[in-house]
């Protein structure tokens, strides 16, 4: 049984770590400003910015 509730566990806290990935918005005139670039999270916002210099 304490098998059984440490495979749960370990299960249900994989699946909320996965979840929890950053979406990027769209890449237009209004979220490209600076201010709102600041707001994004790093892992996200390199490509973020490239993305907005590219278009």
């Amino acid at each position: 049984m304490k098998y059984f509730l440490t495979i749960t566990w370990t299960a249900a806290m994989a699946a909320m770590l996965v979840g929890c990935k950053p979406t990027m918005p769209e890449a237009n005139r209004e979220n490209c400003q600076p201010a709102t670039v600041v707001q994004l999270d790093r892992s996200i916002r390199s490509e973020f910015v490239d993305k907005c210099l590219r278009g």
